[in-house]
């Protein structure tokens, strides 16, 4: 669970870096550098959504491969 809690933490960290990027964007009328740097963190949160979400898969299939045997020993 420490690798799911880890991997939370970084779409946090990431959903801020995308906010504070497009606020950037939004004030800079149009200036292309933060633009790209939006997308650029916006592909990092995509990235990293996807980690959580295959770490999350993961013990969750664990989890399930566990509860039989829990039950057959109680």
């Amino acid at each position: 669970l420490k690798s799911l809690s880890v991997a939370y933490a970084d779409v946090l960290k990431d959903s801020a870096l995308v906010e504070a990027s497009r606020q950037l964007r939004a004030e800079s009328d149009g200036d292309g550098r933060y633009a790209a740097l939006h997308r650029q963190r916006a592909e990092v949160l995509a990235e990293s959504a996807s980690w959580l979400c295959e770490a999350a898969w993961q013990v969750s299939d664990r989890a399930r491969q566990e509860a039989p045997s829990r039950t057959k020993g109680n």
